[in-house]
């Protein structure tokens, strides 16, 4: 398992600091998502000095989602930020859209997207992808529902997320179907609930998900990896969690979650 660090999960942390933390826990290398306030030239430069690969590059940008106009510009905006990286993967999540009147309708707007979108990053010589993202209105979470805009833009890859895909489908045999498109992976856990509560959301399978760190939930995830994910993938794996567990700063989950993960 070649482990890189997802910024997101650092939250305000510094991005000096993020690649340090990634060093020490001697992670091979770090996913970007937004820039943390920093030019991309300076990220690119923290992370080569400390022998870290740049594994990609996800701008969290809005204009598409809102329906605003101008979202093809703000592509290109990030295509350039990437290749200033000197990230060659690139990940547009596609998430619910404010004006979608349903599924089949994100979807249709998504494949839109990803049709303009796809031409631009293959000229600037980046790998883009899309994961199935895990809102109880995401147009696009299962496999099936990732395969029908995978199979409509062709040359469009896949950052495989098991835990958002399992809020609606099954993270076993989504993962056979989906293989083929497989470009980098995020690798997720949840505690799942029959009955909400103040720290759970709903999602499409009508379950009420909580966030955990990777292997401490109910997704089985040493035993997914083992003989699932591990036997056909050997690319990068982001660990994806964003609330540290009580009287733990996110510094100290990560710690324990690598160590936890060297035994896998």
């Amino acid at each position: 398992m070649k482990i890189s660090m997802m910024s997101l999960i650092m939250g305000e942390m510094k991005a000096k600091d993020i690649v340090s933390l990634a060093a020490e826990c001697d992670m091979k290398g770090v996913d970007w998502i937004t820039l943390h306030g920093e030019k991309p030239e300076d990220l690119r430069k923290y992370t080569l000095d400390a022998g870290l690969a740049i594994v990609g590059y996800t701008p969290i940008k809005d204009k598409f989602v809102n329906g605003e106009e101008g979202w093809l510009d703000q592509f290109k905006e990030s295509v350039d930020e990437a290749t200033r990286l000197g990230a060659k993967l690139m990940m547009v999540p596609p998430f619910p859209l404010k004006n979608q009147t349903s599924l089949a309708d994100g979807r249709k707007k998504w494949i839109g997207y990803f049709q303009a979108a796809l031409p631009i990053a293959q000229e600037a010589g980046i790998t883009l992808t899309a994961e199935s993202t895990g809102y109880d209105i995401s147009p696009i979470t299962t496999a099936d529902e990732m395969l029908e805009l995978l199979t409509q833009v062709p040359g469009l890859k896949l950052t495989f997320d098991n835990g958002n895909i399992a809020t609606a489908d099954d993270q076993v045999s989504a993962f056979h179907k989906l293989k083929p498109y497989i470009a980098h992976f995020h690798l997720k856990d949840w505690k799942i609930f029959d009955q909400p509560n103040e720290n759970t959301t709903p999602k499409r399978c009508g379950k009420h998900f909580m966030d955990i760190p990777v292997g401490e939930g109910d997704l089985g995830l040493e035993n997914y990896w083992k003989t699932v994910v591990a036997p056909e993938y050997d690319g990068f794996v982001n660990l994806e969690f964003l609330v540290p567990t009580p009287n733990d700063t996110m510094s100290d989950v990560v710690r324990r979650v690598i160590k936890r993960l060297r035994t896998w």
